[in-house]
């Protein structure tokens, strides 16, 4: 839903997924808007000059010489929303050089607030190497903050759901904002393309924070994942598959279960067989350590001339249990 004269959407319903009442369609919206976009630094009533479906359209004179035309496509496929801005005047002379991209978001979930954090993660790339990289920012109440450097990528979320704010490669000066309890907002300048065609554009998600929705639209990397997180999306992976085959999830956790202990047998077998040795050399192990007068440093030579002889490691039965650690 948006405005006819703010041009700022106000409401979006994600109608795969139900509310508090089991039919209705989960809602989000903001008392100051989900997303508005202004030319910075200037006074602009929109005036609606075409709405489809799909589509809406606005149009804004901020003086004799300067008019605005301001764009939203939703995506019929993808929940994506396609936003462009442009100045559309004749004069190459323009007194605005840049666009405000004003993003907030509120908990749609109803979960208490304290399992439905809110918080901001901006995409960055490093001036040194190109590098992308992301920063994590908690919600301070009655604070503001200056985000350093051009930001790629804002997403603001709570624990399930989330609003990304793609700024189609261009960077952003970004500034996280106080707000009421429950809210969350962020201010982005963004500065018009060139001379010539004069335009901003941006592309914004509204959906689940999950991994698998953000990669059928392209925005896998919008939160950051560690080396253990993509363990956990390949055995994710696999258990979906198994679900969509058996088509019950009981079954596909059994099935599961006695696959990766399957896959790790291998090496709980290298532990058991390991630990045995130990337990067979633990009588001379002893014996020595007695005639050392159980000094460690002192029987160590010899202690490792045993290991050294029958082919053990004293870390060999647990190294096996550290490797099956990041898959349990």
């Amino acid at each position: 839903e948006i405005g006819t004269k703010s041009g700022s959407v106000h409401r979006v319903e994600l109608k795969q997924f139900s509310g508090n009442h089991g039919s209705e369609a989960l809602a989000f919206s903001s008392p100051v808007g989900l997303v508005s976009v202004l030319p910075d630094n200037s006074q602009t009533d929109w005036t609606m000059i075409h709405q489809s479906k799909n589509s809406a359209e606005f149009e804004a004179k901020i003086s004799a010489q300067e008019n605005y035309h301001l764009s939203y496509v939703l995506d019929t496929t993808k929940p994506l929303l396609n936003i462009v801005l442009v100045n559309s005047s004749d004069n190459e002379y323009t007194s605005v050089k840049s666009a405000l991209f004003s993003n907030s978001w509120s908990r749609g979930d109803q979960l208490t607030e304290r399992n439905n954090p809110m918080d901001f993660t901006i995409q960055q790339r490093e001036q040194k190497n190109g590098k992308i990289r992301h920063s994590h920012f908690g919600v301070q109440q009655g604070k503001e903050r200056i985000v350093p450097r051009g930001t790629l990528l804002l997403a603001l979320s709570e624990r399930h759901f989330c609003q990304i704010v793609h700024f189609g490669g261009a960077e952003a000066q970004t500034t996280l904002l106080p707000a009421p309890k429950g809210i969350i907002t962020a201010l982005s300048r963004v500065v018009f393309d060139g001379d010539v065609s004069k335009n901003v554009s941006a592309t914004v998600y509204f959906g689940p924070r999950d991994f698998f929705y953000l990669k059928k639209v392209g925005l896998e990397n919008a939160f950051p994942t560690g080396a253990f997180a993509q363990i956990g999306l390949i055995l994710l992976m696999v258990l979906s598959f198994l679900s969509g085959w058996t088509h019950n999830y009981g079954v596909a956790v059994i099935l599961f279960s006695v696959l990766i202990t399957c896959v790790m047998a291998p090496f709980t077998l290298m532990g058991y067989k390991s630990m045995k040795k130990m337990q067979t050399l633990k009588p001379e192990m002893d014996r020595i350590l007695a005639r050392h007068g159980g000094d460690q440093k002192k029987a160590s030579p010899e202690l490792m001339g045993i290991f050294k002889e029958h082919r053990v490691s004293p870390i060999s039965g647990c190294l096996p249990m550290l490797l099956q650690l990041p898959i349990f």
